[in-house]
Parts: structure tokens; sequence; C-alpha cells
């Protein structure tokens, strides 16, 4: 994730470290034009371009299954969400999903209709679903939520991990989230970067899956 005015240069610099080759990323920036979500998903979408009006991002590395929906929360407010699981993705994703059986050999297809139905039917929080899309999705999820309102809308991270993982500074006001050993299993909810160093706020796995 990343916020306004951070050197997005360098950001992006880590996130491909990250990535590898290949990957998918969501990316909301904003500009005196308005804002823009961008995606590449695998292969299919051209390289994104660093910019300084970059406020969220949500990544997945090489093998992810990564989606977007708009779909509407339980608070009543609208959402556009971007998902990237390592996967694959369990059983569960599937009967909780309910994809019709054409659709279930497209795993982006099964997350996105997941994102919409946990949302929409099962009335979940935001905090609940990147802990759930972790548990349904291969032990991990990085999840950007825009919530639309007047104006700009509010862009919202989380990353949810069952392992461990670590968060640092990528370079001004950047900060990424990743998979390794630097803690335990959470779901991060907020990272602002503090005089070079990240300060974290997280949320253990169990209470956010009761959440």
């Amino acid at each position: 994730m990343a916020r306004p005015g951070g050197d997005s240069l360098l950001f992006w610099s880590r996130v491909s470290r990250i990535l590898g080759p290949a990957g998918c990323v969501a990316a909301y920036m904003e500009s005196g034009r308005g804002w823009v979500l961008l995606q590449r998903l695998g292969e299919e979408a051209a390289r994104l371009e660093p910019s300084a009006g970059l406020f969220a991002a949500a990544a997945g590395g090489p093998g992810s299954v990564c989606a977007s929906t708009t779909a509407g929360a339980r608070n009543g407010s609208v959402v556009t969400v971007f998902a990237a699981v390592p996967g694959p993705l369990a059983r569960g994703a599937y009967v909780t999903a309910q994809v019709p059986p054409q659709s279930r050999a497209a795993a982006p297809a099964v997350l996105a209709r997941l994102v919409a139905r946990l949302l929409e039917v099962y009335g979940v929080s935001y905090l609940r679903l990147a802990a759930r899309l972790a548990v349904l999705g291969g032990g991990a999820a990085a999840v950007l939520l825009l919530v639309h309102r007047r104006g700009y809308p509010a862009p919202l991270v989380y990353y949810a991990s069952r392992g461990g993982y670590c968060v640092e500074a990528a370079g001004g006001g950047a900060v990424a989230a990743y998979p390794g050993d630097c803690r335990p299993g959470g779901v991060v909810l907020s990272a602002r970067p503090r005089s070079g160093v990240v300060a974290v706020r997280v949320v253990r796995l169990e209470d956010a899956l009761r959440g």
C-alpha cells in the first residue's frame, strides 16, 4: 500500500521484486482529473507505470488468483474490490461462491463471485472478508477496496496471512506487505511509515474471522 506523496518509483521497484515476472496488481491513483483503478491480471494487461498520485495498491505474486468486482456492503456502501490470493482456491470457496458449473474452471470468476457473496449475502465486514479470503485462497490475501462516495472514493487496503508476513517502508511514504518470517499470521489493518519505521496495526486472524 502507498500514500500520496510517497516515492512511487521506489514503491513499484519493491513491488516488482516481490511479484517476479508474473502476478497481479491493482493500484488506486488520484489526480486533479479524478481517480482510476488500474489492474494487471497476470500477463493480460500492460505494465503499470509509477505515478505520484498512487494512494494504495494490492498485489499477488506468480500463480496468484486475482479478480475485481463491485458489490454492496452490509453498511449500505457500494465498493469496488480487488482481491489477490496465492491460490489454489479451497473447496469451501466454490461452495460459498455457488458458481455456475460452466464457470468453475475459471478461478478468477470464482474469486469474484466469492467476494460478492461474502459481502452481499453473508454480510461480512471488510476485516473478515480479508481473513476469509486468506483461509479459502491459499493462506494469504491482499485486498484493495474503493468505497464509492462523492468526490474521490475512500481506498482501504488489507493484507491477511495465515503464516508469517513482513511489512516494510518501500521508499518515501510507501509501505509493502508480503509473505515472510518477520511477524506471525494476522490481518494488517493499517500501516503508516513514520521516520523510516512502519507503524503497523494488526488483528489476529482468529479474531478477524469472528469480526
